[in-house]
């Protein structure tokens, strides 16, 4: 039976934790900020029919159509951003992880925690650009954009 070895603390340890700290706080904040877009998505879209309708006399289908399909894609363009630099950033954060893992001689093969899943750093830039567009995140935009096609054809 193989003994552990105690973990002895080193300066770029020390490091290398206060960075997956940091890096963890601006992954959380983007978190954040991905679900503030999509609550003013979805505030924008509502106020701006309400308005569109109510204040504009003759308002026609096609231009409700436009303006309710230009905030949904531009938010979900926003949205996509963030989701793809919080990806990037998690990106680094397994990196960081693997240094202290390796400058400590744990194995990273088989271990079952990962920040990200190591499929995912290893897609090319056109892919990681398309799956931050397309994922499950971005079901809301999906919805919408279902919901602004069906009304202005039964519209």
């Amino acid at each position: 039976m193989t003994e552990k070895k105690k973990y002895e603390k080193s300066l770029e340890d020390e490091l290398d934790w206060k960075l997956l700290d940091q890096l963890y706080g601006a992954v959380v904040q983007i978190g954040g900020f991905c679900y503030d877009v999509k609550k003013l998505c979805v505030t924008t879209l509502t106020a701006s029919m309400v308005f569109l309708t109510k204040f504009s006399s003759g308002t026609s289908a096609i231009g409700l159509f436009q303006v309710s399909l230009m905030i949904v894609v531009g938010f979900w363009l926003v949205d996509s951003v963030a989701y793809y630099y919080q990806r990037k950033l998690r990106g680094l954060m397994e990196e960081v992880n693997n240094r202290i893992l390796k400058n400590n001689s744990i194995q990273t093969e088989g271990l079952k925690w990962r920040v990200i899943d190591p499929v995912l750093l290893r897609q090319t830039k056109p892919m990681l650009v398309y799956s931050s567009f397309i994922n499950s995140s971005m079901v809301l935009y999906y919805v919408l954009l279902l919901f602004v096609v069906g009304a202005y054809f039964v519209y």
